[in-house]
């Protein structure tokens, strides 16, 4: 694994050490915190590490706690700082319920807490979107199944479901969650029937 970043406007490539995930890796993410400090999720085989830098430029990884050795490709987290952060996947139902478990593994104080089951997908692989607000206070995510389309966010008093709408052909939609400048939410979803271009849902 390497580490690519700008530095007085030359791109500087980084060993990360001793990081180098040898089974499968399905997923990975990278975030920076409140203090611009890198922090990389990688999802490799049946493990989920968190990789860190600190300020003399050296990696480390751990290995988060997780519900199970199901864990699909959606993986992302958010940081505050490298001692409270929280991390979201989600985990494959197999036979005979199927679907997929979102989770949510914080840490707090610089320990990682046990993971959470936040809401579940009638999909086996959903297609998530998630993204922070700017001021890091709320967390959106939005997903596709039978049931609709459906959004989940996250704020000071816990997470929140909404069941946006019921269209036709739920999976086939292209949508995408942003923040606006006063940390309020916006989704786009592209119309299949009629064509019309795009539906926006904002608080």
């Amino acid at each position: 694994m390497t580490y690519v970043h700008k530095v007085k406007g030359s791109w500087v490539q980084e060993s990360m050490g001793d990081i180098s995930p040898t089974l499968y890796v399905s997923a990975y993410r990278l975030r920076l915190d409140g203090s611009d400090a890198p922090h990389v999720l990688i999802n490799s085989s049946n493990s989920v590490y968190e990789c860190t830098r600190n300020s003399q430029g050296q990696w480390s990884a751990s290995v988060l706690a997780t519900a199970s050795n199901n864990t699909t490709g959606f993986l992302d987290g958010f940081w505050s700082d490298g001692d409270n952060a929280i991390v979201l996947y989600s985990v494959y139902e197999s036979y005979p319920s199927y679907g997929s478990d979102f989770m949510a593994v914080t840490k707090v104080a610089g320990v990682w807490q046990l993971p959470a089951v936040i809401e579940r997908s009638d999909s086996t692989n959903p297609s998530i979107q998630v993204t922070q607000s700017p001021d890091r206070a709320r967390i959106a995510m939005i997903w596709a199944d039978a049931s609709g389309f459906r959004a989940l966010h996250l704020d000071g008093t816990g997470w929140h479901p909404t069941l946006l709408l019921n269209p036709t052909s739920t999976y086939n939609l292209t949508y995408r969650v942003g923040f606006d400048s006063s940390n309020k939410v916006h989704i786009l979803f592209k119309n299949l029937s009629p064509e019309v271009g795009y539906t926006e849902f904002k608080e």
